[in-house]
């Protein structure tokens, strides 16, 4: 890679400042800039809470208490499938990026994606808000925001290509890092004091 590509710096005459600025007046002027970006960040920040959350959210109380007084028995807990866990997941963003695939023929339909994304996530994470107790039903709707995920980043990043001018487009998203990195950090400082149920309920929201 290193070889035969060449880095792509965007724009180098570009200043810090003024490429900046044109990214907030292009925000400004573009509702649906602002939309797609705001958008973005949402998702992020329910998904990087996610990341945090899904192993505890597995477990039984009577499961976590058994591994934290070490009576647990190897092999039967759901920290022994952890792995596996890890891996189903994995495959649900490939399913997910097949999907989109299948899903983005045509741009009326391509812009149409992330309205579906956002309402099927909405919608997996308020059952698992719901039903937080039935470890199946959770682990179903972990495995459908996963395939969200996995439609998320091409259909999010095919509309960023066509919609935003590529010498100010890393300035753009980086405007919206900024409310995504204050969602994460301030959920995660608090998540100490919130329960398992108020938690996925914010990522619902969001």
């Amino acid at each position: 890679v290193s070889t035969t590509w060449t880095e792509n710096h965007g724009n180098q005459q570009m200043e810090l400042f003024s490429s900046l600025s044109k990214g907030f007046d292009l925000v400004r002027s573009d509702p649906r800039i602002a939309a797609l970006g705001l958008g973005q960040s949402c998702f992020e920040g329910a998904m990087y809470t996610f990341v945090f959350m899904w192993t505890p959210a597995l477990k039984s109380v009577a499961e976590s208490e058994a591994e934290a007084n070490g009576t647990a028995l190897s092999g039967t807990t759901t920290s022994s499938f952890l792995g596996l866990i890890f891996a189903s997941f994995m495959l649900c963003v490939m399913i997910g990026s097949s999907v989109f695939k299948l899903c983005s023929g045509t741009k009326e339909s391509l812009y149409r994606i992330p309205l579906y994304i956002h309402a099927t996530a909405c919608a997996a994470m308020t059952t698992v808000t719901l039903f937080l107790e039935n470890k199946s039903v959770v682990f179903a709707m972990f495995l459908l925001f996963e395939c969200t995920v996995g439609v998320f980043y091409p259909s999010y990043g095919v509309i960023k290509s066509e919609r935003i001018p590529e010498d100010i487009r890393s300035a753009v998203m980086n405007i919206f890092r900024i409310p995504l990195n204050a969602f994460v950090v301030l959920l995660l400082l608090k998540i100490k004091f919130l329960s398992s149920r108020s938690v996925f309920s914010v990522c619902a929201l969001a």
